[in-house]
């Protein structure tokens, strides 16, 4: 992917990925990726095998394992974690507007007066792939607005 990505392009600046589950135990590296297993990367909220916050640690595992691969390249890797943002999956989830969306997660966090947004973590990945950011590297950028907790139906 990257080599292809290089010579189509001319180089790589930002990748930018979401949060997925990888269902291969192959051990491999970062540069030697088999895309196949792309094929079976299933959206968070659809996985069932894992909860959230495995998923999560997937994640920030696999940030941390391509910063360290890729950093000797001049290369940085960061992810951002994001509390409740309004997108088509929270109507999954009968959060029918952003307004819902806000009700539901607004009193677990502690910053208060503004939603989260997906301009806002446009504006976080922005920062990580800048110049602003150009010793950060392995970093989970949390946009959540001081969430202390999760809400939870009994």
């Amino acid at each position: 992917m990257v080599a292809w990505t290089v010579n189509t392009y001319g180089g790589l600046d930002v990748i930018f990925c979401n949060t997925g589950k990888v269902t291969s135990t192959a051990a491999q590296t970062i540069l030697e990726l088999d895309l196949s297993e792309l094929d079976k990367v299933m959206p968070a909220g659809r996985a069932q095998q894992t909860t959230p916050c495995r998923r999560m640690q997937y994640c920030w595992g696999l940030m941390r394992c391509a910063s360290q691969q890729m950093g000797v390249h001049g290369i940085r890797v960061n992810c951002v974690t994001p509390s409740g943002v309004f997108t088509p999956i929270a109507q999954e989830f009968g959060l029918a507007t952003a307004g819902d969306m806000e009700n539901f997660i607004g009193p677990f966090t502690s910053l208060k007066g503004v939603a989260l947004t997906a301009d806002h973590m446009a504006e976080a990945v922005l920062f990580l792939a800048s110049d602003e950011s150009a010793f950060v590297s392995g970093h989970n950028l949390v946009v959540d607005g001081g969430l202390v907790c999760f809400p939870f139906s009994k």
